[in-house]
């Protein structure tokens, strides 16, 4: 599963502009390095909830140097990333570029950091480049089909040939993927589509993490979700906001370009007819799946989250009601509704399935559809179904949820062949 969305730097530090779209791959980039140099030296802190209890910080060890491996009816997840104590890791990058293949060292002979400049550079040869050559191979399509095809697929492409079988390995040991798009969106509505249903022939899906930066100078990141949650994106994005906020973006343009860096290298996998005929044929039918998909990006500019706090409501809450009330007046009944609660109070934990759609909720929803209803009744209704909210999330982050563990039992039943239990078929569950 994927997740993604553009960057929030547009919304402050950097506006979109085509003249600028290799600069801001190239700040991503640079960000994004200085983030995996901190967490490899273990400089970032723990994180801990209002509370005050430590959090578990082991998902991200899985943001970089991670992958999904395909296999035959189950994947399976590696990672070759290690602490700086631990040993060392690939420090090469994943560029996908009009289809092509590109590995770029974004390090001098020293382990440095290259300067934004240099990555700039990079980034422009990589381009011209590709444009250069036209359309590549595209074989980064073929991790955008069905997981048990892509299994079979990516078996016979490395036994091709023992050069497929290294390049695999390097793709799946680098730090992570940076995209230069050939997508123009204009808005953050059509950029957000393009992160998550875009061009496959240059995503490499499997990749836990990919900087993806359009030619109208957007900048959005698409994730697989497997081994870490929504929070490690965010961390990172935080950083980088914050790093950018703390150097001078002019003095970083100014630094020399690094004239013994390596260039980057161009990548071919060897492949067949069979293979050449698959791309196609996932291209098309992941074009086909994702046209009915439709993504829109709005800002509610009204009140925020300061004004919820002032009136003493929680603002997670406060939102998912919301949620609840509009989607009764969009489609006239109520609906079962996940939230994710974190259980990163655990050791290695994750999370818990929150059930929003709760008796207080509907309450609420009835009190708001009502008319006669006065002004101090929907809030006091909102009131209630906002702190019944707050105490099945806190029931869930601290263990007490049974939606997982009911999961659990419901795929062993299935896996097994064993009967169901009634519960399973009932409409309330």
């Amino acid at each position: 599963m994927s997740t993604g969305g553009p960057h929030t730097l547009h919304l402050s530090t950097l506006p979109p502009s085509p003249d600028k779209a290799i600069l801001y791959a190239a700040v991503f980039l640079h960000t994004t390095l200085c983030y995996f140099n901190a967490v490899r030296q273990e400089r970032i802190s723990p994180q801990f909830s209002v509370k005050g209890q430590t959090l578990s910080m082991d998902q991200f060890r899985g943001l970089f140097n991670s992958c999904r491996i395909p296999g035959d009816g189950t994947d399976s997840l590696y990672s070759s990333w290690k602490t700086e104590r631990e040993g060392d890791c690939s420090k090469l990058l994943l560029v996908l570029c009009h289809g092509h293949i590109w590995m770029l060292n974004p390090f001098d002979s020293e382990g440095n950091i290259l300067s934004l400049p240099s990555l700039e550079r990079q980034f422009h040869h990589i381009r011209d480049t590709s444009d250069r050559l036209g359309l590549g191979d595209a074989v980064g399509t073929l991790t955008c089909d069905n997981r048990d095809s892509w299994a079979k697929n990516r078996t016979h492409l490395m036994s091709l040939s023992d050069g497929n079988k290294r390049l695999m390995r390097a793709i799946e040991d680098a730090m992570f993927v940076m995209v230069l798009d050939d997508s123009e969106p204009k808005t953050m509505t059509e950029v957000s589509w393009e992160c998550l249903c875009g061009d496959p022939g240059n995503r490499w899906a499997d990749k836990s993490l990919s900087g993806i930066t359009t030619r109208t100078g957007y900048v959005c990141v698409n994730c697989e979700h497997t081994r870490f949650d929504a929070m490690v994106l965010v961390v990172l994005t935080h950083y980088q906001q914050t790093l950018l906020k703390r150097l001078s973006f002019d003095e970083m343009r100014r630094e020399p370009v690094n004239t013994e860096m390596s260039l980057p290298q161009l990548q071919n996998f060897a492949l067949d007819e069979t293979l050449r005929q698959e791309i196609k044929r996932v291209y098309s039918e992941n074009k086909e799946n994702t046209s009915n998909v439709v993504v829109n990006f709005e800002q509610f500019m009204e009140f925020g989250k300061t004004w919820m706090k002032k009136n003493k409501v929680h603002p997670d809450s406060f939102v998912q009601v919301a949620f609840q009330l509009a989607y009764y007046r969009t489609h006239h009944r109520m609906a079962s509704t996940y939230e994710t609660a974190t259980t990163r109070q655990f050791y290695h934990g994750r999370t818990e399935t929150m059930r929003s759609c709760t008796s207080d909720v509907k309450l609420f929803v009835q009190a708001m559809q009502d008319y006669s209803s006065t002004i101090s009744s929907k809030a006091s209704t909102l009131r209630t179904a906002c702190a019944t909210h707050d105490r099945v999330m806190k029931e869930c982050q601290d263990g007490m949820g049974v939606d997982r563990h009911m999961l659990g039992l419901y795929i062993v039943s299935a896996e097994e062949g064993i009967e169901l239990p009634e519960i399973f078929s009932d409409p309330s569950y």
